[in-house]
């Protein structure tokens, strides 16, 4: 077993260099001068903080997979889409979810929203959903996206009432 001396350990503090010979009280200042003289004698260039950026920057990218994270964000505009169209759905079937058995417990008929309240709350997610896929997808999948809207909400749902074709 290794017999316990008063020095720390064999290594010769003095050759680890200016910073460590001066550990003790002056070390804050000591390092402080070190550092930036360091900062002094090695600025960065303006390119080599660029590449330095890009390097991390891509490394950051695929450590996120954000790729699939942004296919994520496009089908989350898809869902507040498919929301607005449900909702404007239910707007306009009000009196009909009434009157069944099975739809008469729904919000709107059952009094528990409020016909504004629904209105607003479709335009929102809407308009969010839109705005989501335009900017993170692209303009062709937000206007098929609004035009699918549209369709279900302003087309469909009314239809439903004057053919059986359309239920």
């Amino acid at each position: 077993m290794a017999k316990s001396t008063s020095t720390v350990d064999t290594v010769k503090w003095s050759d680890a260099g200016p910073s460590i010979v001066n550990f003790g009280a002056h070390a804050a200042s000591t390092r402080a001068a070190d550092l930036s003289s360091l900062a002094a004698s090695s600025v960065l260039k303006a390119k080599d903080l660029a590449d330095l950026a890009k390097h991390y920057g891509r490394c950051y990218w695929e450590l996120s997979k954000a790729r699939l994270s942004m296919l994520v964000v496009a089908t989350s505009g898809t869902g507040y889409i498919l929301a607005a169209a449900n909702s404007l759905n239910q707007v306009f079937e009000v009196n009909n979810d009434a009157k069944m058995k099975r739809t008469r417990h729904r919000p709107l008929p059952s009094g528990r929203l409020m016909l504004p309240h629904a209105i607003t709350w479709a335009l929102s997610v809407g308009v969010a959903g839109t705005a989501l896929l335009a900017c993170k997808a692209n303009m062709l999948a937000a206007g098929l996206a609004a035009s699918n809207l549209f369709l279900y909400a302003f087309v469909y749902t009314p239809l439903k009432q004057i053919h059986p074709v359309n239920t």
